[in-house]
């Protein structure tokens, strides 16, 4: 029972983080979120001391416990490890299943062009989506657990990263059909048989992310 309680608290914690319930920097205590998920403390305390190893928590001496915070070296080390770990798995996905790669690529970007009429804050909830499901298509066809489970590590903090971009106000139209076309640019590089040029794509649009972060944390 135990075991089954830690993991509903921690999938729960994470959540309320990831979606923004949590602020960033916000101070946490056990007995509020026992109170919030209605369990007793025990599971809620052990959720929090892996939610610290996973990075999303801050313990901080003599002041408590705390929702991570992004800073600039913080957005660097995760992007550059994304970068790593996509440009490796691009590789493998190509050299293992390049054809189902391709089809899937290929019908996440026509999503892009279909999504019906919306208000442009659901369009952006909507490509949040089809984002993250381009990005993992190279995981799910490098067939590498460690790869795999290594993009697993850091995909709370990616989504995150990216409700901040896309919340942001100066995230707007043409910012959303430059990152659509980012996707398309991969997926031609990839067409013509051009790994080295798909890796170099994806490593300037993992970039673009970066520099236009760092843009909204000087405007703060």
């Amino acid at each position: 029972m135990l075991t089954s309680l830690l993991d509903i608290a921690e999938k729960e914690i994470r959540k309320l983080i990831i979606q923004g319930d949590l602020a960033l920097g916000q101070k946490i205590t056990e007995s509020e979120l026992a109170q919030r998920l209605g369990m007793s403390k025990t599971p809620v305390h052990e959720a929090l001391k892996y939610l610290h190893r996973e990075g999303l928590v801050q313990v901080r001496a003599r002041q408590g416990t705390f929702v991570f915070h992004f800073t600039e070296e913080l957005v660097e080390s995760l992007l550059g490890v994304r970068a790593i770990l996509e440009g490796h798995a691009i590789g493998e996905a190509v050299r293992k299943n390049r054809g189902r790669l391709l089809r899937g690529l290929g019908e996440n970007l026509k999503q892009c062009g279909q999504s019906p009429p919306a208000p442009f804050t659901r369009e952006k909830h909507l490509y949040s989506k089809i984002d993250a499901e381009f990005h993992s298509l190279f995981f799910r066809h490098a067939d590498n657990q460690f790869l795999s489970a290594a993009f697993r590590s850091i995909d709370a903090h990616m989504q995150v990263l990216w409700r901040i971009v896309a919340g942001a106000s100066s995230w707007n139209q043409e910012t959303l059909r430059q990152s659509v076309a980012e996707h398309g640019s991969i997926l031609q590089c990839l067409h013509d048989d051009d790994l080295p040029a798909a890796r170099a794509s994806l490593l300037a649009h993992i970039d673009s992310v970066e520099r236009y972060f760092k843009e909204l944390l000087s405007a703060q």
